[in-house]
């Protein structure tokens, strides 16, 4: 059981890895305002957030003179900032929690990712009044597309997925980049099969909360996908790139200004859907 470490002011905590919650134990500073529960309440006393290279949880207030922080996988750092003479010692445990703490009491990564998700671009598709989607085919040989994504909590992935549309045809390649456009993992070349279904092949990576990009690229301007309808402004404006050249996904993307007025539907699943 590492630590325990002391606290106070603001700064960045570094976790032992593998550390699954914290208990924290809070000296109020001078003045911090008290609530009407019991044990007490605090209000005020400071923030706290978990986090990974690839980003940091929701903030945590702390809010009594004990209490639990459940880590999700990957957390190996805390940020903090205390008020007012506020002081914590914090011990970490490698062990279920004992209690369910708020960052991770609940998951609201979805089991599947498009562009029409929510933590991707879903609602600004959908607060621009898009068109349905219907196939189309690829817009040209060897051309890869990029589209952001966001998740909030450890998302598991198994596979990637695209819906073929009328016409398939040559190979595919389905990947993962991170927000400064390094693949993290990729399927590879996989020939394009099933008319008018969905195809999906494995792609087994662990993403810890952050802020990511799932690539598609085809070696074909013949095959078909089906895409939301907008226009390449719109798309544009919602972090989309391209890139030329492209296949199979290389290790970095060298994107370009996204010029297409649909976005394709692929993206990754846990393997609970699409």
């Amino acid at each position: 059981m590492p630590g325990p470490y002391s606290l106070s002011e603001s700064g960045v905590q570094t976790l032992t890895a593998g550390v699954t919650a914290l208990s924290i134990v809070v000296t109020p500073g001078t003045f911090v305002e008290q609530g009407q529960a019991n044990p007490v309440n605090y209000f005020h006393a400071g923030l706290l957030r978990a986090g990974s290279p690839s980003g940091y949880m929701r903030v945590v207030p702390i809010d009594a003179a004990t209490q639990w922080l459940t880590l999700p996988v990957g957390c190996d750092r805390l940020g903090y900032q205390l008020f007012r003479g506020t002081t914590l010692v914090v011990t970490e445990l490698f062990t279920a929690s004992p209690a369910p703490g708020p960052v991770t009491s609940f998951n609201d990564t979805p089991d599947f990712i498009s562009a029409l998700s929510w933590n991707s671009i879903g609602v600004e598709i959908a607060a621009s009044n898009a068109t349905n989607v219907s196939g189309v085919t690829w817009y040209a040989t060897n051309l890869a597309v990029l589209i952001p994504f966001r998740i909030s909590d450890t998302f598991v992935c198994s596979a990637g997925w695209l819906v073929n549309s009328g016409t398939v045809s040559g190979h595919f390649d389905i990947g993962i980049y991170d927000h400064s456009l390094a693949r993290i993992a990729s399927t590879g070349s996989i020939s394009q099969a099933g008319l008018d279904a969905v195809q999906a092949q494995s792609l087994t990576r662990t993403l810890a909360p952050g802020r990511y990009y799932m690539a598609i690229a085809f070696d074909n301007a013949t095959g078909t996908i089906a895409a939301s309808s907008l226009n390449a402004q719109r798309f544009r404006s919602f972090g989309c790139r391209q890139a030329a050249s492209h296949f199979p996904l290389p290790t970095t993307f060298v994107d370009a200004t996204y010029a297409h007025s649909t976005v394709p539907m692929f993206g990754l699943t846990t393997g609970h859907g699409p």
